[in-house]
């Protein structure tokens, strides 16, 4: 109980800075969303699976001037928060930004991550630097880069993981979008797991509701290593459904 207390008040305190922020400046252009996804275990995108039992995961987040602030937390079907047993909470503050690099349109996403597992504020936890560019095209692709640069704070212990891909999305008509990403994870290393190529793939069908409300009856996420990441299991999947709505 006391962990949701206190993510509770961390998700509210983020929430109301940007709020108060919008109102000093007599804005009214704050925008959100809230999704659930309902998950057959929790699979990282560097290829370890946290939990193969089910779990749910809930996200919150607003925008504001292109800031985000996001609230992520992970917990069993029972509600539980329980360590490895896909426990988490993720804090994260971020800037979107559209640039215009070499006369090609690139998107740029760079912030900061808290993620607690499952001690809530106390070690072993993580924080991470992210950036991300996407090359915007013509086409239903977009080439992307990710960056993550972890500190552990109990030892000091970094990773650095690079993502290299291409995001796809297919409209089928105004209803149903099928949306795909396929990336190279290159997993450095840091001593406690070891450096390789994961492959990971995540594909899903939208269903537009609404101007507000989306609906993924059914998605995939797959990883398998490529070469070295002996630490992991294979081919690891897991199946979910999700529901977000926009405000």
């Amino acid at each position: 109980m006391r962990k949701f207390t206190v993510l509770f008040c961390a998700v509210t305190m983020l929430f109301s800075f940007c709020s108060i922020s919008a109102a000093v400046a007599g804005e009214d252009s704050i925008t959100g969303s809230i999704s659930e996804d309902l998950r057959t275990g929790y699979l990282g995108n560097g290829g370890f699976m946290f939990s193969n039992r089910g779990v749910s995961q809930t996200d919150a987040s607003l925008y504001y001037k292109g800031f985000r602030v996001e609230a992520w937390l992970s917990t069993n079907f029972n509600g539980e928060f329980v360590e490895n047993d896909g426990g988490e909470i993720d804090l994260i503050a971020a800037k979107n930004r559209d640039y215009t690099i070499w006369g090609r349109s690139v998107n740029l996403d760079v912030g900061f991550a808290y993620f607690d597992c499952p001690t809530l504020f106390s070690s072993p936890d993580t924080v991470e630097f992210f950036v991300e560019a996407q090359l915007k095209t013509a086409t239903r692709f977009t080439p992307f880069a990710r960056g993550e640069f972890d500190f552990t704070t109990d030892d000091g212990r970094n990773k650095n993981t690079l993502f290299l891909g291409t995001l796809h999305q297919w409209k089928i008509s105004d209803a149903f979008t099928l949306k795909s990403k396929g990336a190279g994870v290159f997993d450095l290393g840091d001593g406690t797991s070891d450096s390789g190529m994961i492959l990971l793939i995540e594909t899903g069908l939208d269903w537009k509701l609404s101007e507000k409300l989306t609906f993924k009856p059914i998605f995939l996420k797959a990883t398998t290593p490529v070469f070295g990441a002996a630490d992991r299991e294979g081919t690891e999947e897991v199946l979910g459904t999700n529901l977000t709505y926009k405000f």
